[in-house]
């Protein structure tokens, strides 16, 4: 093996013990678990629903057949409040 290589997996294998993750307040992680509910509780409405978005509403579906180009944002809010 290179030396270079060597050295480097020791410094990982040194340094990683040294780094530890950051500690979420509860608010904070109340929050991001609500966030994930609500993303969640969506992908199973469209699970449910329809496989293409212009099939959930008649009128996007008229426009499309007639030809046009529809676009819309992802998300109707952006950024997304976390």
């Amino acid at each position: 093996m290179n030396w270079t290589f060597k050295n480097a997996m020791a410094l990982t294998v040194v340094f990683s013990a040294a780094v530890s993750g950051a500690e979420l307040k509860p608010q904070t992680a109340k929050e991001f678990h609500d966030y994930l509910s609500r993303a969640e509780s969506s992908m199973m409405d469209r699970m449910q629903g329809s496989f293409l978005w212009v099939d959930e509403s008649e009128q996007r579906l008229q426009r499309v057949r007639a030809g046009s180009i529809i676009v819309a944002p992802v998300q109707p809010k952006m950024p997304i409040p976390i």
